[in-house]
């Protein structure tokens, strides 16, 4: 049996709204309003999957967890006291993200702030020319 998202838990998505999805093997369908997250889900999902949680310095969130089907799990904890994104593996803490060095590096290769938000690719693809 392949391994596939079983839960995805986020808190303070852009200080608006939480998340909290189960997941089931095989096809999954979102379907909700516009400006409901939807994209900003997917977003969430792709950047922990491809392991590019310095992306995450460009969206407000407390707290983001993706659990897989072999439980398995990826968490974020952003701590804005010290200005951090702490990352842990399988409930071990392994490294962390500093925002403000994150941010500086990302306005300097792209020499503009992020047009949507979240450094997307669509949004790094024009800071590219691609």
């Amino acid at each position: 049996m392949s391994v596939y998202i079983k839960h995805l838990e986020a808190k303070g998505i852009y200080g608006i709204f939480d998340i909290n999805l189960d997941f089931h093997q095989g096809v999954n369908v979102l379907f909700a309003k516009n400006g409901k997250g939807k994209t900003t889900l997917l977003h969430i999902i792709a950047n922990l999957l491809n392991e590019d949680y310095e992306r995450f310095a460009f969206i407000d969130f407390d707290y983001i967890n993706l659990r897989m089907s072999d439980e398995s799990q990826v968490e974020l904890k952003n701590n804005r006291n010290d200005g951090d994104i702490i990352l842990f593996l399988n409930g071990v803490e392994e490294k962390k993200f500093y925002l403000k060095e994150l941010k500086i590096y990302f306005y300097r290769v792209f020499q503009s702030d992020c047009c949507c938000g979240f450094c997307c690719d669509c949004c790094c693809d024009k800071h590219m020319g691609k």
